[in-house]
């Protein structure tokens, strides 16, 4: 018991640092702000980055309404990428799936954003910008309203303004997302099984049906089909439609079946003509000329500006 009590801390012997309350103030504000699907692990990641004198994934304000998308990405989780990899240019992969896992997003999506990028296979790094823009073309609709997106999200105007951009960066985004192929793999759906169940195929003795209660049955259809004088060669021809009928419907189904359908990103979609870029392009650098250089969405979304997506 003696020793027990000599492991005992008083309250002089616990001391606290001056500045923890202000840590704890600042993380309640962040994790207001961020709202993280796993608060565990985001609170882990932030904190260690404190340690590590890094960055922690914060985002700048509260974005409401919630931004809804099935990998939980948000334009501001995009913000805290960039924010995190200032003035870098390229990062690595490892780096990257870091930053990701630490935001509490899923992986599967994030493999997905680097296969349509193009940063698979043995590349060890990736260009972070372009990563971005791959990654807002997941988060709307149209190429167009991505690079309204990216405006916004790679704007130094404040929140509400004009949202420009230099015209450089934009035609190399741009470019970039319009020669890429946003064509995901559709989702197998396993097949149908034809087996009967053996309850059916054999079925038990008590739900045998009597002959007598079936041929009572077809007498009384003869008899009906008597009484209503239909025609021997109506019924057949009505039989053949119906066989024909059905004939059609499973060439219908096969053909479906073999089709490979093709589903894309919204926000990137099939590759643009090179064409259909060059005149995006001179449209956007000739209203630069007059904006210092600058592009912003009002831009792209006058009359005469030619269409960005296919």
């Amino acid at each position: 018991m003696t020793d027990l009590v000599e492991q005992m801390y008083c309250s002089q012997q616990i001391v606290i640092p001056p500045a923890f309350p202000a840590i704890l103030k600042e993380y309640c504000k962040a994790a207001i702000r961020t709202q993280p699907y796993d608060l565990l692990d985001w609170s882990v990641t932030y904190f260690r980055a404190l340690a590590d004198g890094e960055r922690p994934p914060v985002k700048e304000r509260l974005e409401y309404p919630p931004f809804l998308h099935a990998s939980g990405l948000t334009p501001g989780y995009i913000k805290i990428l960039l924010n995190g990899f200032l003035d870098r240019e390229v990062i690595p992969r490892g780096d990257l799936k870091k930053a990701w896992k630490g935001m509490c997003l899923d992986a599967d999506a994030l493999d997905e954003m680097l296969q349509i990028g193009g940063f698979g296979g043995g590349e060890e790094e990736v260009d972070l910008l372009k990563f971005v823009a791959v990654a807002s073309g997941h988060l709307t609709n149209s190429l167009s309203e991505t690079m309204t997106l990216l405006c916004e999200i790679l704007t130094d105007d404040p929140e509400g303004g004009p949202a420009k951009i230099p015209v450089e960066l934009f035609c190399k985004l741009y470019s970039f997302l319009a020669g890429l192929d946003g064509r995901i793999a559709a989702p197998e759906i396993p097949e149908a099984s034809t087996e009967v169940p053996d309850d059916l195929t054999n079925p038990a003795p008590e739900r045998n049906i009597s002959e007598d209660v079936n041929k009572y049955v077809k007498e009384i259809n003869l008899k009906k089909t008597a009484e209503l004088g239909v025609d021997a060669s109506l019924a057949t021809e009505k039989k053949k439609k119906k066989l024909t009928e059905k004939g059609e419907m499973e060439a219908l189904v096969a053909r479906s079946e073999a089709k490979d359908y093709e589903t894309y990103i919204r926000g990137i979609g099939p590759p643009v003509s090179s064409g259909q870029v060059d005149a995006v392009v001179d449209f956007v650098v000739f209203w630069a000329q007059r904006q210092g250089g600058m592009v912003m969405p009002a831009n792209i979304r006058k009359v005469l500006c030619p269409a960005l997506d296919t």
